[in-house]
């Protein structure tokens, strides 16, 4: 799974950085082995910050939590 997070200037003025922190939390807690986190400077889609993406799915206003529930459900859904 590919996780990229937006760290361009609307992104760094909101969450992007707790949502980087977080998601780096859950991969280390439930030891995901197949998870990379990118970072790009911007996704262009600056009116709907924060803003990542999972398997190249554009998730918009996005935070912490979402991010995580997120990611997590995409796992499960994997797993059967």
């Amino acid at each position: 799974m590919k996780i990229v997070i937006c760290k361009g200037k609307a992104c760094q003025d909101r969450f992007c950085n707790y949502i980087d922190k977080r998601l780096n939390s859950d991969i280390a807690k439930f030891d995901l082995k197949n998870v990379i986190i990118e970072h790009w400077a911007c996704t262009g889609a600056c009116k709907k910050w924060p803003n990542i993406s999972i398997d190249w799915e554009e998730i918009n206003y996005c935070d912490p939590a979402k991010a995580a529930k997120i990611m997590m459900e995409k796992i499960n859904n994997r797993l059967g």
